[in-house]
């Protein structure tokens, strides 16, 4: 789970639209750490990024797995080889210029992990 290189935020809108990259420029497993650098649709999503980061920052983990689940719903992660991953969190820093997140080939419900990035 430690895949570096550049990942993308895409809108599943057709034709979808680049959000974000994330280079990745390390890892605390399960998470990869990473640069945020927002593109030509991040004002569109910035209220909903910046939702879930106030509600991890805040411990409202109800609120965050729903907000988690509408930016899931939004947005489709793409890691480093173009292909967009199953499910995934993220959480980007207060100052906006990085993030971590984590990925998952499927679906995930109910993650004993989650949410504490």
């Amino acid at each position: 789970m430690t895949t570096p290189g550049v990942w993308r935020l895409h809108t599943r809108t057709t034709p979808p639209r680049h959000v974000a990259d994330l280079p990745v420029d390390g890892s605390d497993f399960p998470w990869l750490t990473a640069g945020f650098q927002p593109r030509s649709a991040y004002e569109e999503h910035r209220p909903l990024l910046a939702r879930l980061t106030h509600l991890s920052e805040t411990e409202q983990w109800e609120e965050f797995d729903a907000c988690g689940a509408e930016l899931n719903r939004r947005l489709a992660l793409h890691a480093p080889d173009g292909l967009p991953v199953a499910d995934f969190l993220l959480r980007l820093d207060p100052d906006g210029a990085g993030a971590r997140f984590r990925w998952s080939d499927e679906p995930v419900e109910d993650d004993p992990l989650s949410p504490a990035p």
